[in-house]
């Protein structure tokens, strides 16, 4: 049976003493090319046992048990940066393309002549430069390319500092009242003098770049501490204080103020880093930019994996009334890099850091990573297609992002999406009918060049195929026939299995457990169950549920209707009038009194909140060290029988346990400086982490290099993760040096 040449070969099936296993196809996509090719070497096939990628740490981890003293100047200056950026030494940026002047600061003749000559002509540079704006990764390796290049892109675009608060005054008032302003002024002088004045005061560009922006000088040189093996745990620069919840809360109104009196005026928006922002703050901007063409949306706090959708379906709605307005507005081009958690630094002694998962704060037991990210590209693939938005292209934020998660076989996951979405689009078939001529499963009636009629027997092969491709890359290897016809086939067809939620029609493998048990209306996939957990109260790292729920209030009432960016600058309270004299005399007392605001700064009522999250934030501070010091205490006293009972002396043991195990880990994590440990010595583990794939890749390697062997008379289906259990908790940062 021979599909379209399109699609490709059907699913190889390789014989085995287990069993008939199916294995990937080779170019899953057939001929049909999507442009998901990675930047880097071609990835190896999924049955092979491709090299660990991580991104920022390819080809450093020592497997040999080098020391640091070992490594190359360049080696270990990589490694700071990979480990430690961006509180480096002589780091670069201090923001997003807005670089600091020393290390930017080399002659224009260093520079090479091409570069010169053809960037050097602003007609050329700026019909390319706004090309780059939807691609956040090819803008950064752009600016990699030279000094020259880097400066040009910093030159054309207005970067509002969050962190000094410096909007330049476009968040109080609108472009036209700024240059009515500069002109009333430069009435006494000449025009020479007048141009340069307005220039210099407040000069504009339609290229937009909000962010936190670090200090133009580092912070202090500060101790490294080192392991055995001489490898720094901490950077040797400090990290500066990072704003207030009510801090980066203003800096989110003063956004909101800027669009609503310069929207008008902007092209290209950029947010970066920017705490408070969400889908419905977002929307709300977008509808006060009618010229806007680019909207990146980077490292923003509470826009995580999960709200890729939404944000898709909101911008997919937004541009559909832009192209049925009266004129017509210009289609908004979307780029997406999700908040990526690293993880909490190491402490001094290498514990706190249980592992880098990405998509995750910390590792959930119930979480299967690579399904929830299987079935979310699905959702998020259709939307991009119904959309005209690239996010999976080499170059993008999303991309970007995409890359750097734990996963050794995304990009055969991105190819199986693609070709699930290409089966189901009709890119390989006409239709399905009656097929006539000596093939009896393919039929041309329209010659070679169309495509063709395919049966209902061929169409079912296909079908097969493409899910089968898609569950063996989420796998990441070859799975037994047996098992993947149970999961896919029921009475001879496909059955697939509506989500309540995304609205997307899966096989039951994107499912966790006993949920299809449920009533149909409570079906929830694995990539909506990862959505729900990142936003239940559940997460409560940086108290990120109670500060989603205090931004999604801003936009939305109390029975579930969305505020326009109107109404909600519109609560926004002004300071109080001096109090005066009635009628009778007597001082009469304002409504409210004046606070420290400036006019049209931000809700009342939501700074208020924004206070008591800090106040709770700074509690859960003091709770911890007041248990940490109760627990010393009970170390030092609990044996000491002659002052305390029997049943005394059980309860402070059980309370110094439970204190250990349970609170302190959980403050810890609530507070952002550790990771729970829920993994011990578990062989299944779904919820992937970069630690996790390392002691895979160092189990490979003890068992190809003979140090771990089965000697006993029975097959061992699960050596490799027999041995990453007994590698323990090695492989993580701290020790992938040998001690």
């Amino acid at each position: 049976m021979q599909p379209p040449s399109s699609f490709g070969q059907l699913s190889v099936v390789k014989p085995h003493e287990a069993g008939p296993f199916v294995v990937a196809r080779s170019g899953a996509a057939g001929t049909i090319d999507h442009g998901l090719e990675p930047n880097r070497a071609k990835i190896s096939d999924i049955e092979k046992n491709a090299p660990l990628l991580h991104p920022e740490f390819e080809n450093y981890y020592n497997y040999e048990g080098r020391r640091y003293e070992e490594l190359t100047e360049d080696e270990k200056r990589r490694l700071e940066m990979a480990v430690h950026y961006p509180h480096v030494r002589n780091g670069i940026m201090k923001a997003p393309f807005s670089f600091r002047k020393g290390p930017m600061a080399g002659p224009e003749v260093m520079q090479r002549e091409l570069i010169c000559r053809i960037f050097g002509n602003e007609d050329i540079f700026n019909k390319i430069f706004p090309h780059l704006l939807s691609r956040y990764e090819d803008l950064a390796n752009f600016c990699g390319t030279s000094q020259l290049l880097a400066r040009m892109v910093q030159s054309s675009m207005m970067h509002l500092n969050t962190t000094t608060m410096n909007f330049k005054l476009f968040d109080q008032l609108s472009l036209n009242e700024i240059r009515v302003a500069e002109a009333q002024k430069g009435e006494g002088m000449s025009d020479t003098e007048s141009k340069g004045r307005k220039t210099r005061d407040h000069p504009f560009s339609s290229t937009v770049i909000i962010s936190p922006v670090r200090a133009e000088k580092q912070g202090p040189v500060q101790e490294v501490k080192r392991n055995k093996a001489g490898y720094p745990l901490n950077s040797s620069v400090a990290a500066p204080e990072g704003p207030s919840f009510e801090h980066s809360m203003r800096a989110h109104y003063k956004l909101l103020s800027f669009a609503y009196l310069n929207g008008y005026a902007i092209k290209h928006l950029i947010l970066h880093g920017m705490a408070w922002v969400n889908v419905p703050a977002l929307r709300a901007v977008v509808s006060k930019m009618p010229k806007l063409e680019v909207l990146g949306v980077h490292a923003c706090f509470l826009m995580h994996f999960g709200e890729s959708q939404p944000l898709l379906r909101a911008m997919n709605k937004t541009n559909k009334e832009r192209a049925e307005a009266k004129p017509p507005k210009p289609h908004v081009a979307v780029d997406f890099s999700p908040f990526y958690y690293r993880g909490p630094p190491y402490k001094a002694d290498g514990s706190g850091h249980q592992g880098e998962y990405g998509l995750l704060p910390e590792e959930k037991p119930y979480m299967d990573t690579q399904r929830a990210v299987g079935a979310q590209l699905i959702g998020i693939w259709s939307l991009c297609q119904e959309g005209g938005q690239d996010f999976f292209t080499s170059g993008t934020g999303f991309r970007s992002f995409l890359d750097r998660l734990p996963m050794r076989n995304l990009y055969d996951m991105l190819r199986c999406v693609a070709a699930l979405h290409d089966f189901y689009t009709g890119k390989h078939h006409s239709g399905v009918g009656t097929v006539r001529g000596s093939n009896p499963d393919l039929f041309y009636p329209d010659g070679r060049g169309k495509l063709p009629v395919i049966s209902e027997k061929l169409k079912h092969e296909m079908e097969l195929t493409v899910w089968q491709d898609l569950i063996i890359a989420c796998n990441g290897e070859s799975m037994l026939q047996e098992g993947l016809l149970k999961l896919l086939v029921v009475r001879g067809s496909v059955k697939l299995h509506h989500c309540s939620e995304c609205q997307q029609d899966l096989t039951a493998y994107f499912y966790q457990g006993q949920a299809l048990n449920k009533p149909e209306r409570k079906w929830q996939c694995y990539g909506c169950k990862l959505e729900d957990s990142l936003g239940l109260d559940d997460n409560i790292w940086r108290m990120g549920c109670q500060r989603r729920c205090l931004a999604q209030s801003i936009f939305q009432t109390m029975r579930g209707k969305e505020r326009s960016l109107n109404k909600v600058l519109s609560r926004v309270e002004k300071p109080a009038r001096e109090e005066t004299p009635d009628s009778f005399g007597t001082h009469a007392r304002p409504f409210r009194a004046a606070i420290t605001a400036e006019p049209g700064d931000a809700d009342m009522d939501v700074l208020e909140e924004v206070q008591r999250l800090a106040r709770d934030l700074s509690r859960g501070a003091s709770l911890l060290e007041s248990e940490r010091e109760t627990v010393d205490w009970v170390a030092v006293h609990h044996q000491e029988s002659e002052r305390f009972t029997g049943d005394e002396l059980c309860v402070m043991k059980r309370y110094k346990a439970e204190a250990k195990e349970k609170w302190i880990p959980q403050l810890e994590f609530s507070l952002g400086i550790s990771q729970r440990r829920v993994n011990d010595g578990r062989l299944h583990v779904t919820c992937l982490s970069w630690e996790r794939l390392i002691r895979e890749k160092r189990a490979e390697l003890a068992i190809a290099q003979g140090d771990v062997v089965n000697n006993g008379p029975n097959i061992i289906w699960e050596l490799r993760n027999e041995a990453t259990s007994m590698l323990g908790a090695s492989g993580g940062l701290q020790e992938y040096w040998r001690d």
